[in-house]
């Protein structure tokens, strides 16, 4: 999707958004791993200077610790390679192996996810002001200002998820093979960063299946994402059996969920942590916005359907239905590592940045002004509170697991 052409005022606006955003992102850039969940940042970090200082000879591409005095190697093939490849690369373009070039790698591609979203919020509205409601909560969003600069698979993961959905709108829209061409690249590189990837590139090839049964759409998108998704699963497989000769330390991560050592997991009881954890890092104005809009979904001849999601948003419906039911499925699949794991719920951010720029549409259409103001109020008190405490309070697990990492293996 490419935006329409703006206004100077819009395009500065935009800008300041970027800026703000990078703000939020780059608090305490440079600080050794400490915080909630930073210890991935110690892990991928030194994934990649065993690929910085070993070569691909010795790693040959895939994930492992290597100590650097018995030069011993424990591969960790829980995920695809890209990332830790992606972080060697940055190291050896700077010349720097510190928290601030890795944390800043992902801060740029938490960008590039603003300014896609910004652009297919753009498609989906031609009102501005909910274009900008939206990018506004995505950079304010803790889920987003805090976990998008994480050292770890979400980041680069959720921006291939989201150039996916574009390719496929983009193509149902203007049938361009270029669009294709897109897709595919999109998906094999998703696939290759991180597993969530492909359940974005599943949602599409769902998508587009029904556009075929449906609405007697050409094959190409489906067939696309079938073919991209199998190669790259494919080389993924092909690549851990060819260098390790079994898929151990993969089926071992995919058939077991985690969570031994805790209270056992009760149907209730993950509800009400995905609740508060959604409420907490989307703010309570996020939940509701997302109640609110998957009610609509569920019910398209509901007056709250006919009120957010007017007549001619079919590309709308499908961006949600595909962006909600791939982050769905995410935490559906591991449910204990969805419950101790915050930023599991990551993937939920597209969906909740439109859903919020859909409200807020409804109320100005309406003048509700004085809501309006409300939500604002809730989204920035809660965001800043929630920001706060995790920049200033210090999580020893973190802290454990990073010296742990460091002692063990390679470290800056």
């Amino acid at each position: 999707m490419h935006s329409p052409g703006l206004s100077t005022r819009g395009i500065t606006l935009r800008a300041l958004i970027v800026v703000y955003a990078l703000a939020l992102l780059s608090v305490h850039i440079g600080d050794h791993w400490h915080l909630v969940h930073e210890d991935n940042g110690a892990m991928q970090t030194s994934l990649a200077l065993s690929h910085v200082r070993y070569g691909l000879g010795v790693t040959r591409g895939l994930n492992v610790f290597i100590d650097p005095r018995s030069g011993a190697r424990d591969f960790y093939l829980h995920h695809p390679p890209a990332v830790p490849l992606l972080l060697a690369g940055a190291f050896i373009a700077t010349g720097h192996d510190s928290p601030a070039v890795a944390r800043g790698v992902m801060v740029a591609l938490s960008i590039a996810t603003l300014l896609l979203l910004m652009s297919v919020l753009s498609e989906l509205f031609a009102d501005e002001r909910a274009v900008l409601a939206g990018a506004l909560a995505m950079a304010t969003f803790p889920m987003e200002s805090f976990f998008g600069r994480m050292v770890n698979y979400e980041v680069p993961a959720l921006l291939l998820g989201l150039v996916q959905i574009d390719a496929y709108l983009r193509h149902r829209k203007t049938g361009s093979g270029a669009s294709l061409v897109e897709l595919a690249v999109a998906i094999v590189a998703g696939g290759l960063v991180e597993w969530a990837s492909l359940l974005f590139s599943a949602a599409v090839a769902i998508a587009a299946f029904l556009d075929h049964f449906i609405e007697k759409r050409d094959l190409r998108a489906l067939f696309t994402t079938i073919v991209a998704g199998a190669a790259v699963t494919a080389f993924n497989v092909a690549h851990i059996v060819v260098v390790r000769g079994s898929l151990r330390g993969l089926t071992e991560v995919v058939t077991r969920d985690f969570g031994v050592g805790h209270d056992p997991l009760t149907c209730f009881g993950f509800v009400g942590s995905q609740l508060e954890n959604f409420r907490g890092y989307f703010t309570m104005s996020g939940l509701i916005a997302t109640i609110v809009v998957v009610i609509a979904l569920l019910w398209p001849r509901s007056r709250v359907a006919a009120a957010l999601l007017t007549d001619g948003a079919g590309e709308l419906r499908r961006f949600l239905l595909i962006s909600l039911g791939a982050a769905t499925a995410w935490v559906a699949c591991s449910p204990n590592r969805a419950r101790f794991h915050h930023y599991w719920q990551f993937y939920f951010l597209p969906f909740v940045v439109v859903a919020v720029a859909l409200l807020i549409r409804w109320m100005l259409l309406r003048r509700h002004t004085f809501v309006i103001a409300l939500i604002v109020l809730e989204v920035i008190a809660s965001s800043s509170y929630k920001l706060y405490r995790r920049h200033s309070r210090s999580d020893e697990w973190a802290i454990a697991n990073t010296r742990t990492i460091e002692e063990k293996f390679l470290s800056p």
